[in-house]
């Protein structure tokens, strides 16, 4: 309890030691100054000591406070008689917080009876009359609610009570239908999940495999054309090429581009005459040829 809750006796004398100089009620957490051995409330002297860090009485400085401790003080402090809010007997300080839960009031619904506050719990639940209170087949659709003493005759004509066990068993047997549905939703979205995953790599081959087969086709079509290009362009060069002739110092024939005319013709090696100018020949790696059998201006050897 706070200390604003207790209220002393009326002509008890208190012994003027034992009050607070500052509030002036009886000491609660008492607390001494070190020097002068006077005695303040707890609350009280910090609160003055915002203002002032000196003791109230003594003026002298206050340093670090000290609880009491003396049996005796405390004892007598316990002692001093306080009244029940409840009840308006009087008890000793220490023990009144022991006795308020089980002090009987009245109860808070006006139903005429006095009620200890730590029962008033189970009274408002099993006994108090002017609480309003449920059919006990309010689970199988009964909406009545009336007072406790006129419950007795509602459960004596209600139908809901007399089909109660009948709606429990079909709610029972809804909930059970309602957790397999769940389970089987759960199993059909688990194996859709399954089938999925297992589908997914045989989708990945089969287009990694119709990938793989439209560049083997794309390829052997470009190597096809690639082989039927040049079968055209040798076949174009031979038809323009002049009659292959034996050179003497076995010449070998060999298809260049010319780089007088520009055509290709088929080239023969030459040894160049002495004494000659050799403008009509060219080297390539390492090889002399010479112009081809077009120019007008060039004997083939």
């Amino acid at each position: 309890m706070d200390r604003a809750e207790y209220t002393y006796a009326p002509n008890v004398p208190i012994d003027e030691d034992f009050l607070c100089p500052i509030c002036r009620n009886p000491l609660w957490d008492p607390v001494e100054h070190p020097n002068c051995g006077n005695m303040f409330c707890e609350s009280c002297l910090k609160e003055a000591m915002k203002t002032s860090n000196k003791c109230p009485l003594c003026r002298i400085e206050i340093g670090t406070l000290h609880k009491v401790t003396t049996k005796a003080v405390l004892n007598k402090l316990s002692s001093f008689l306080v009244v029940c809010p409840s009840c308006h007997h009087n008890f000793a300080r220490d023990v009144l917080p022991s006795h308020i839960p089980r002090c009987p009031v009245a109860c808070p619904h006006d139903c005429g009876q006095l009620v200890a506050p730590i029962s008033l719990t189970e009274h408002l639940k099993t006994s108090c009359a002017s609480v309003l209170v449920s059919c006990p087949a309010a689970d199988s659709f009964c909406e009545w609610r009336g007072s406790r003493p006129s419950l007795k005759a509602h459960v004596e004509t209600c139908l809901y009570l007399k089909l109660r066990p009948a709606f429990l068993s079909l709610q029972n047997r809804i909930l059970k239908l309602e957790a397999e549905n769940t389970k089987l939703k759960e199993d059909v979205a688990t194996a859709t999940a399954t089938a999925a995953a297992a589908a997914t790599p045989t989708a990945t081959h089969a287009h990694t495999a119709t990938v793989t087969h439209t560049a083997i086709h794309t390829a052997t079509a470009t190597h096809t054309a690639t082989t039927a290009a040049k079968a055209t362009a040798t076949a174009a060069a031979t038809a323009s090429a002049p009659a292959m002739t034996t050179m003497g110092g076995g010449g070998v024939p060999r298809p260049l581009l010319c780089y007088r005319c520009g055509s290709t013709a088929t080239i023969f090696k030459s040894y160049p005459r002495r004494n000659e100018a050799r403008d009509d020949e060219f080297v390539y790696q390492g090889t002399t040829y010479g112009v081809c059998s077009r120019d007008s201006d060039y004997t083939i050897l």
